[in-house]
């Protein structure tokens, strides 16, 4: 009837929203994490590898007046090489399609997003495939029960002899330690470690306290 006119689908027009929109972006990339970004002005070079024999060696002895010093000295192994490859991809945003869009859109922060995202994805897998390759790593250490294990596992005594290890090897403790997210959540969840931090102001364990 007329005299209900206009309705609530006369007077509004669908548009999309300025203030809310769906994306889906990672921001849980680790690699620049894990290990430092070097930068390099060339493409290729050689990195320079003082043999650790040499500087672990205990060569300091007396020396009696009016003698000379005894001698020391180190090599320097120079096998190990870099080679940096580039990676491309680009987004077009026709002219066409840049005249036809809508105010909401901002195409180029868009496209810069969105190859930025893709940069970071390619720089990850490369980053899990390189050490997670057979060989990327020596293993010397074992753990008696999986950390899920709760009753027979002990992740703090297993995470300390790794540490121990790990320093045996190369003289210092190494301050990094990556876990997936399952991990993650059961030592989140496992009563040795909520035993450590039982007292605390917070008695809520997380990952900064886990560290």
């Amino acid at each position: 009837m007329a005299g209900n006119r206009p309705d609530t689908g006369d007077v509004h027009v669908n548009a999309l929203m300025t203030n809310v929109s769906i994306a889906y972006i990672n921001d849980n990339y680790i690699a620049d994490k894990v290990f430092p970004i070097v930068p390099v002005s060339k493409q290729s070079d050689i990195i320079a590898e003082f043999d650790k024999a040499y500087w672990f060696r205990d060569e300091m002895t007396e020396r009696a007046p009016g003698t000379k010093a005894a001698e020391s000295g180190w090599s320097v192994t120079t096998t190990a090489t870099y080679f940096c490859v580039s990676f491309a991809l680009r987004k077009i945003i026709p002219d066409e399609v840049r005249a036809n869009a809508d105010d909401v859109f901002n195409l180029d922060m868009e496209a810069v997003k969105y190859l930025t995202d893709k940069a970071f994805m390619r720089r990850e897998k490369e980053f899990a495939d390189t050490v997670n390759a057979s060989g990327s790593w020596t293993s010397t250490g074992t753990i008696n029960a999986k950390w899920s294990d709760f009753a027979n596992s002990d992740p703090i005594d297993d995470v300390m002899t790794t540490k121990r290890t790990i320093a045996d090897l190369i003289g210092r403790e190494p301050n990094t330690i990556v876990c997936g997210k399952i991990v993650r959540d059961r030592l989140l969840r496992h009563p040795d470690c909520l035993d450590l931090i039982k007292y605390t102001q917070r008695g809520i364990l997380g990952e900064d306290l886990l560290a």
